[in-house]
């Protein structure tokens, strides 16, 4: 389901007992207050940084859940995505039966990271980002255009992509976030114009890349392995 303001966000998550909110990547967590909410994020979190939710974040999470609650408590992961496997299949009992006034509550970039478990056990909604669709992203003409040909490359466009950001010799790796940045917000803004499923498909590849590249992945290795 989309929704059209982030402002609606609080009063949804008070509606269900599980619900997950995917998100562009360049919206900030942080313009969203939900009251008397307990927040769960990796630690000294930074939107583009790595790190996990760790398992002992959960264990209190659980503590939490397990004690009986007279006023709403949201639990807030975000993002979601930054739990393991491991640590997410030890939280999904308690996302089958949460408990009297509690809500739990996924912020995520990337629903496709979520185990198909946890996907669906929940009430999904996207939010449409406030931005003309229209609207080419802020960005050089040479970054834009390969921006593009990356969202269309076929398999040997895709290798000459690939190997030439990898020999970038300024900066490889931030040149090549900067590009799946771009493709990032123009596959985004095509779905939204189009209703088209495979630009879903298409920005679960593009995330991927993006976050692997970012933990210094191999910058060619992750665009073939993931893009293809």
């Amino acid at each position: 389901m989309q929704i059209d303001d982030a402002s609606q966000i609080p009063n949804i998550s008070q509606r269900t007992g599980f619900s997950i909110f995917v998100f562009p990547r360049n919206f900030d967590f942080n313009q969203i207050k939900i009251e008397n909410a307990y927040i769960v994020e990796p630690e000294k979190y930074e939107r583009n940084a790595s790190g996990t939710i760790k398992k002992e974040q959960i264990i209190d999470v659980l503590s939490i859940i397990g004690k009986h609650q007279v006023e709403p408590l949201t639990i807030l992961f975000r993002p979601a995505e930054k739990m393991n496997s491991v640590v997410a299949n030890a939280f999904l009992k308690s996302l089958e039966e949460p408990g009297e006034n509690i809500h739990i509550v996924f912020f995520t970039y990337d629903l496709q990271q979520l185990l198909p478990t946890i996907r669906s056990r929940a009430s999904i909604y996207y939010l449409k980002q406030d931005f003309n669709l229209d609207e080419a992203p802020n960005a050089s003409k040479t970054d834009l255009e390969l921006a593009k040909s990356l969202l269309t490359a076929n398999t040997q466009q895709l290798i000459k992509i690939a190997d030439k950001l990898q020999k970038n010799k300024e900066n490889a790796r931030a040149t090549t976030l900067d590009i799946l940045d771009i493709a990032i917000e123009l596959a985004y803004k095509t779905y939204f114009k189009t209703c088209d499923e495979k630009w879903l498909k298409k920005l679960t590849q593009l995330t991927s890349t993006y976050d692997n590249i970012r933990q210094n992945g191999h910058i060619k290795l992750q665009i073939i392995a993931n893009m293809l």
